[in-house]
């Protein structure tokens, strides 16, 4: 492979990570979201917090899933 296969290579791993990224928003997270009281559940039980803190921080999750899928200026 010579000098200009590798950056090319290079500069393109940007925007495979965020292509990798945003399919995981978009497959996985989003099926969680989908069961939203189940996950709730799941992480109150993980990390040992109030119902509704567990719900602040599903909350928060989907905002961030959401700036994910629909960025600012896109």
């Amino acid at each position: 492979m010579n000098t200009d296969q590798n950056e090319k290579n290079w500069k393109q791993q940007p925007e495979k990570t965020s292509s990798l990224w945003k399919d995981m928003a978009n497959n996985g997270l989003i099926a969680i979201a989908a069961k939203r009281d189940q996950f709730v559940g799941i992480l109150q039980k993980k990390s040992n917090v109030a119902r509704e803190g567990a719900r602040r921080q599903v909350d928060a999750l989907k905002t961030i899933i959401e700036q994910l899928k629909n960025p600012v200026g896109s």
